[in-house]
């Protein structure tokens, strides 16, 4: 039953695209109009929509037990991880207007958890922290990290 459901699941922000220019011209015997058209393997299908990659091993098992606070500042963490960098800006006020009503004491634990679970590290600059690369990414960390 699960099978179906997923099946049925519209994927927004899917689309194809062509990648080259079109390969073919046809010639319409009747009128001689030409026309351009593109072969299948021109097409890419891209995803459009922002996305944090999740390494499962890694990550179920920093998040196994995590605090409430944990789980708040580790969204903030997936929502601002920008794309093919591991650097993440983490600031008690940015936290508090996206995520939504936590109290100081609950972020700094919030953090504080994030960094036992080696989910992130911090970093030489004040509320600049590294993301785990072995846990998550936004990007191909291959090319990053070879």
């Amino acid at each position: 039953m699960l099978y179906l459901c997923v099946m049925d699941m519209e994927l927004k922000g899917i689309r194809r695209v062509a990648k080259k220019k079109p390969t073919k011209r046809l010639v319409d015997v009747d009128n001689g109009e030409m026309m351009d058209v593109m072969e299948d393997d021109s097409f890419i299908t891209v995803d459009s929509l922002p996305f944090v990659k999740v390494y499962l091993d890694e990550f179920a098992k920093a998040i196994l037990g995590l605090p409430y606070s944990g789980y708040m500042v580790l969204s903030y963490v997936m929502i601002k991880l920008e794309k093919s960098s591991n650097l993440v800006y983490i600031d008690y006020m940015d936290v508090k207007v996206i995520i939504g009503n936590i109290g100081r004491t609950n972020y700094y634990k919030g953090l504080k958890e994030l960094i036992k679970r080696n989910v992130i590290e911090e970093s030489e600059k004040k509320h600049i922290y590294r993301v785990n690369p072995n846990m998550m990414y936004n990007g191909v960390r291959i090319s990053k990290f070879k």
